[in-house]
């Protein structure tokens, strides 16, 4: 698979496998640790707005990434990025592109160079620690992702309440301009035992078999009536009421002046 054009913008970041370390990965000991994020760095990145990938200030569009369960949240914890540095990721990010099924069972840390303690003696190697969301998508599918576009006077930082030093993200409770998907995963079958599961409960909340209306018994819409009119097989001439252009069953006599056809309510 060829590695796709690496923005202007991400010119001068670093690089590895050829492809660009965003700017809130974390990076120790001249190693990078993809999917990984730097507290510090996002922090910085949320408070001045800064792309999350390139590192510069963002401009008047913004691109935000966010899964379901940043939807019911409010909040997607990641910083925005660029149109283009989007465009990008959504390409060269195995979880973005599809290349990824899953998330990790266990943090990256434990065994990427990145986490292991430097030669220079003025680095406090600081530990990597894994997010407060790890526990919960450990070896999980994949989320779906969706990019969302919001102007930069929309761009609003959330914080928690009991702890207001504690940055949880963007505010997704604005304008948006544009969302598009990113990435939809399948969702895994289930096997025989969890799919008697779940007929069981919804056997027990009277949702399977699902009840099909009476379409005889269904009230018409509203402002619409029901039509008159018999449905004829034909339409019948004005003066002598024979079929259009056919003889009449009984005398054998075809109509003797122009068609028209009887005016029917628009809704028959």
């Amino acid at each position: 698979m060829s590695q796709p054009p690496v923005p202007v913008r991400c010119a001068a970041r670093p690089r590895v496998g050829g492809l660009v370390v965003p700017f809130i990965s974390y990076e120790h000991g001249g190693h990078a640790l993809f999917g990984s994020v730097d507290a510090r760095r996002r922090a910085q990145a949320l408070l001045h707005q800064l792309c999350q990938i390139c590192g510069q200030r963002l401009g008047e569009r913004i691109c935000l990434t966010v899964r379901p369960m940043d939807v019911r949240a409010g909040v997607a914890p990641e910083p925005g990025l660029h149109p283009e540095c989007l465009a990008y990721t959504a390409r060269a990010c195995p979880m973005m592109n599809g290349a990824a099924t899953g998330y990790r069972s266990a943090p990256a840390a434990l065994t990427h160079p990145a986490g292991r303690p430097c030669s220079d003696p003025g680095c406090p190697c600081p530990r990597i620690a894994p997010d407060a969301q790890h526990a919960l998508r450990a070896g999980q599918p994949a989320d779906d992702w969706d990019s969302w576009m919001i102007r930069d006077t929309h761009y609003r930082i959330k914080r928690d309440a009991d702890r207001p030093e504690r940055l949880l993200g963007v505010d997704l409770g604005v304008p948006v301009l544009r969302i598009r998907p990113l990435r939809h995963s399948p969702r895994p079958r289930l096997d025989d035992a969890q799919a008697e599961q779940l007929l069981a409960a919804l056997r027990a909340l009277g949702l399977y078999p699902r009840p099909r209306p009476c379409i005889l018994r269904r009230p018409p819409l509203q402002g619409i009536h029901p039509c008159p009119l018999p449905r004829l097989p034909h339409p019948l001439c004005s003066p002598c009421r024979l079929p259009a252009g056919r003889p009449s069953p009984s005398s054998g006599r075809r109509c003797c002046r122009t068609v028209s056809a009887p005016t029917r309510p628009r809704y028959c």
